[in-house]
């Protein structure tokens, strides 16, 4: 899910020793440019909220018929 909202940067399978070795140089980014983390947040969630709203218009419509 991380990916299809826009987050895939921030997923990380601790499983797998790529993903371990990216996860610092994730972090100090994230902290490095706060803003730009909560811009790319706040970009997510309106695609969430969008997705959501969609979601429920389609079902509103089939369960008034």
């Amino acid at each position: 899910m991380w990916r299809d909202i826009g987050l895939g940067d921030w997923l990380f399978d601790f499983d797998g020793d790529e993903d371990v070795a990216r996860m610092p140089g994730a972090a100090l980014a994230l902290a490095a440019d706060p803003a730009a983390a909560r811009a790319q947040a706040e970009k997510a969630r309106e695609f969430v909220h969008a997705r959501f709203a969609e979601s429920m218009g389609v079902l509103r419509k089939v369960l008034r018929h």
